[in-house]
């Protein structure tokens, strides 16, 4: 009867445990991090707020998600060039959230054109699609 109460309390433990990260998409403009806690922050496709000047001396970036409460997600793994081309601008981002950091950890990003269809503009994996583009195929993978 003793053998069976510790497996039975670490289960409950581990499945109490919360999952942190879900995979998740985001849509909506890429801001500077200062800007949008200095409330300088506008919607996707409104008159910027943010110069150029102010995009390329930003340090972060986030997925505005909801400009009226404030709330944002930093976006951990991406390029800072990229995400400063990006800046006002609707885009979609494939990645895992996490909502205790207030950060998405970005698997692609898509970038909205003039037709409405989207346009992936940055990925994770970015190395290997510009190599497979090039040569036709990763190295020692045989595809």
């Amino acid at each position: 009867m003793k053998k069976l109460w510790v497996p039975t309390i670490l289960g409950g433990l581990f499945l109490l445990t919360p999952v942190f990260a879900t995979a998740t998409t985001v849509t909506s403009s890429v801001q500077g991090y200062h800007s949008v806690a200095q409330g300088k922050a506008s919607p996707a496709g409104k008159d910027a707020h943010i110069s150029a000047h102010e995009a390329a001396t930003e340090s972060a970036f986030v997925i505005l998600a909801d400009a009226a409460k404030g709330k944002h997600y930093l976006i951990q793994n991406a390029d800072r060039a990229s995400l400063a081309r990006l800046v006002n601008q609707q885009v979609k981002v494939d990645g895992d959230l996490d909502n205790a950091k207030e950060s998405i950890k970005a698997k692609e990003i898509y970038t909205q054109t003039s037709d409405q269809s989207w346009k992936k503009v940055w990925s994770s994996n970015i190395n290997d699609d510009v190599y497979r583009d090039v040569f036709g195929g990763l190295p020692l993978s045989g595809r």
